[in-house]
């Protein structure tokens, strides 16, 4: 919808720029303030006001039924941001960057203590010819890993 200046609409309807201040903060659509200035304009028809379903309407703006769909997307929206900003507040909702760089660390950090494992284990299970003995010292040190990493319960 092309927004033209309040003092523009007035000097177009025919009122004082007060008037037209008031009227918008009232809510009430330029077609509406222009229906002053309809007399004055008959008979020009290149002005860029036409009638549209019984209003006057400046070219350029949209009709009733479009003005009430972007008015109620508007709204829903409005109120969409609403729900995220109180939802945030109450620590329902977090920022996506938030979550990624809590995320990275937990990889890293498994990454890290998974690189160790065959260090660590080299030693330990190198002389050992009983598989398993082997493959319990395995468990047990990819059991702790998990454990430390996350609370993993062994079953």
């Amino acid at each position: 919808m092309k927004k033209i200046s309040s003092r523009e609409l007035a000097k177009q309807a025919g009122v004082s720029h007060t008037a037209v201040l008031k009227a918008r903060r009232r809510g009430l659509p330029d077609s509406q303030i222009l229906a002053k200035a309809e007399a004055k304009l008959k008979g020009n028809p290149g002005d860029g006001i036409r009638r549209e379903r019984g209003a006057i309407v400046a070219e350029g703006d949209i009709s009733g039924e479009e003005f009430q769909q972007d008015l109620r997307r508007e709204q829903r929206a409005k109120a969409e941001r609403r729900e995220m900003e109180n939802a945030a507040r109450r620590g329902e909702m977090v920022r996506a960057d938030d979550v990624l760089r809590e995320w990275s660390k937990h990889i890293e950090t498994a990454k890290n203590r998974l690189l160790l494992l065959p260090a660590k284990l080299a030693p330990r299970v190198a002389g050992i010819r009983n598989i398993s003995e082997c493959h319990l010292i395995i468990e047990r040190e990819i059991t702790a890993a998990l454990v430390e990493l996350g609370g993993y319960v062994p079953e």
